[in-house]
């Protein structure tokens, strides 16, 4: 598999599982344990950081500060993305 569609799919999954807690907060480490699930060998947490700031940056999660510890939740355009409303032609594999 090519490392572009390594990212797609990765970042598809980050919002996947973001989506399944939606409207929750969801604490960071909780996502990573999601993901190595998925990817036990491949998925890290600078991988983690990456896709979640890609994510943050195009307004798909937003991450919130509650006392010192990182909690994301899908934005309204992250939730139209994840429930296959809308397109993003970077996100599509």
């Amino acid at each position: 598999m090519d490392n572009r569609k390594k990212i797609k799919m990765a970042r598809n999954d980050l919002l996947a599982a973001l989506n399944d807690a939606y409207p929750a907060r969801v604490k960071k480490n909780i996502i990573y344990r999601t993901m190595i699930e998925l990817d036990p060998h491949g998925y890290s947490h600078d991988l983690l950081n990456r896709d979640l700031a890609y994510l943050v940056d195009k307004g798909y999660v937003r991450e919130i500060d509650v006392y010192g510890e990182k909690l994301y939740i899908l934005t309204a355009k992250g939730k139209e993305i994840a429930d296959d409303l809308i397109d993003d032609p970077a996100l599509e594999i």
